[in-house]
């Protein structure tokens, strides 16, 4: 099991490649190639979404290094009396 310095290296390494895809894909248009994979349109959604995926894990990853009691998964609400 890898350590949590070693999943933030990691996961900025899949976020920058993600993102370098995403770019890709913006700059040809209708397809594109990573890693020896071809991407259509189709596959542009679900690059969006791994890099919204990405960025909360890391998001989580550094706040639990730094100490933090934060979560992207947790939203707060106050309710009040009417």
């Amino acid at each position: 099991m890898e350590d949590l310095s070693a999943l933030i290296e990691r996961l900025r390494r899949e976020l920058a490649q993600s993102r370098a895809a995403r770019d890709r894909m913006e700059k040809t248009g209708e397809s594109s190639s990573f890693g020896g994979i071809s991407f259509t349109n189709v596959a542009y959604g679900l690059v969006l979404k791994r890099i919204s995926r990405l960025e909360r894990d890391l998001f989580n990853a550094e706040a639990q290094q730094a100490g933090l009691c934060v979560s992207a998964d947790v939203r707060l609400v106050k309710v009040s009396r009417l």
